[in-house]
C-alpha cells in the first residue's frame, strides 16, 4: 500500500473492507491523508490499483475547485452517475469518492441525502471531512464513520526514507506538517494541485512579508473562504511544530505563541462573523 497507516486506523480499515457498508465517512484533520485512504479503500473494493481509479468507468471522484464549495450541480452529476447501469455481477462494482465533503453547500448536502441513504446495489460512497459537525446530521446518521489517527513520527520518517527522500527533505516537511502524512506527501512531491500546497506556499510568503504587504493581499485572501481556513491551519501547524522543537530562540518562540493566539481568535471570529475581510485584516495586523 502506498500509504502509512496508524495501527488503529489500519485495523479499522481492515474491518471495513471485510464487510463494507454502502457509505463511509473518513474523519481527520487536513493533511492526514483522508483522500489517499479513500482511494486505497476504493481500489481494494474494486480490485484495482489506486493509480487506476481516476480512469475507472465506475468511479467518480468529486472535489471542490480551489477556494470554492462543492455545488448542487456536482451532486446532481453524482446522482446521474448512480443512475447508470454497471456490469457488476455481485459485490462492489461502483465507488463514489467525495473529497472534503464539509465543503458541500447546504443545498448540495440535502440533494445528496437520498443517494447516501439508498445507493444502488453494488455501490459504495466514501466521503472525507475534517469535522463531522460540518456534515448534516441526516447524512451522518446514514454512514459508517472511521476516524483517522496520525502515525508515530519514527514510522513516518522510516516510510519516507524508504521512498527515497533525504533526511533534510523529511525534516523540512515535518517542520511544516507536524507529521501529518498526507501533508508530508503533498510537500515532498510539491503537488501543485493540492490546496494545502497552495496554502503552504501562501503561509510562508505571509510570514516573510512586512505589515504593509500583508495588508495588500488581505482583500484577495478574504474572497476565498476555504483557502483562508487552510491558510490558518498551515500557519498553526508551523507554529505548533516550531514551539515543540524549540526553534529560533526566545524571540522566535514569543512570536509563534503570538501567532497561535491570533489564529485562535481568527478561527473563532471566522465562524461567528460574516465580515471575513475584517477578520483577515485583524489577523494580518496581529502577526
Amino acid at each position: 500500500m502506498n500509504y502509512i497507516f496508524n495501527s488503529v486506523t489500519n485495523a479499522a480499515i481492515g474491518r471495513y473492507l471485510t464487510k463494507p457498508g454502502h457509505a463511509l465517512l473518513l474523519v481527520g484533520p487536513a493533511g492526514i491523508g483522508k483522500g489517499t485512504v479513500a482511494r486505497y479503500i476504493a481500489g481494494n473494493l474494486l480490485d484495482v490499483s489506486s493509480e487506476d481509479l481516476q480512469n475507472h468507468p465506475y468511479v467518480r471522484i468529486v472535489r471542490a475547485a480551489t477556494g470554492k464549495s462543492i455545488t448542487i450541480n456536482q451532486v446532481r452529476d453524482i446522482i446521474g452517475f448512480l443512475a447508470l447501469r454497471t456490469t457488476n455481477k455481485g459485490g462492489v462494482g461502483r465507488v463514489v469518492i467525495i473529497d472534503d465533503a464539509h465543503t458541500m453547500t447546504l443545498q448540495a448536502q440535502n440533494a445528496l441525502l437520498k443517494a447516501v441513504e439508498e445507493p444502488p446495489d453494488g455501490t459504495v460512497m466514501v466521503l472525507t471531512t475534517q469535522s463531522e459537525r460540518s456534515i448534516l446530521p441526516t447524512i451522518r446518521s446514514r454512514v459508517q464513520k472511521l476516524q483517522l489517527a496520525t502515525p508515530a513520527l519514527d514510522d513516518i520518517r522510516n516510510y519516507f526514507v524508504n521512498l527515497g527522500y533525504s533526511s533534510s527533505e523529511i525534516d523540512k516537511a515535518l517542520m511544516i506538517s507536524g507529521g501529518l502524512p498526507g501533508l508530508m506527501t503533498t510537500l515532498l512531491e510539491s503537488d501543485a494541485n493540492s490546496p494545502l500546497f497552495a496554502a503552504t506556499t501562501a503561509a510562508r510568503d505571509i510570514l516573510q512579508k512586512g505589515m504593509f504587504e500583508r495588508l495588500i493581499i488581505a482583500d484577495d485572501i478574504a474572497k476565498h473562504h476555504q483557502h483562508w481556513l487552510e491558510l490558518l491551519f498551515i500557519i498553526g501547524q508551523m507554529a505548533n511544530t516550531a514551539l515543540m522543537q524549540g526553534r529560533g530562540g526566545s524571540d522566535a518562540q514569543r512570536r509563534w505563541h503570538k501567532i497561535l493566539a491570533a489564529i485562535h481568535v481568527a478561527e473563532r471570529n471566522t465562524s461567528a462573523n460574516g465580515q471575513i475581510k475584517l477578520v483577515v485584516l485583524n489577523f494580518m495586523l496581529s502577526l
